[in-house]
């Protein structure tokens, strides 16, 4: 099995770890710009940022965010994409 059938078959999982990396990245990013962040913004708020996550891909698996095969138009995925984001 070569690299671009198993990302093709696995494309839920990509999407998911791209979801997950791109939230994490904007708390870090939202994070770093207080003061004392490793000190006190991460331990204060990396277990409510956890089950936030958890819940973020859990709404999106239930709406079906990360089916991308299933949507005809690229419209579609966009629109369908931003209301989960919405919600989530």
């Amino acid at each position: 099995m070569n690299l671009k059938s198993f990302i093709y078959k696995n494309n839920s999982f990509f999407v998911i770890l791209l979801d997950v990396l791109i939230v994490a990245f904007s708390f870090l990013t939202l994070a770093w710009y207080k003061p004392a962040t490793v000190r006190l913004v991460l331990p204060q708020y990396i277990n409510p940022f956890l089950v936030f996550i958890v819940l973020w891909v859990t709404i999106s698996l239930i709406m079906g965010k990360y089916s991308l095969l299933s949507f005809k138009k690229l419209f579609n995925l966009i629109v369908t994409v931003s209301v989960i984001n919405f919600i989530g």
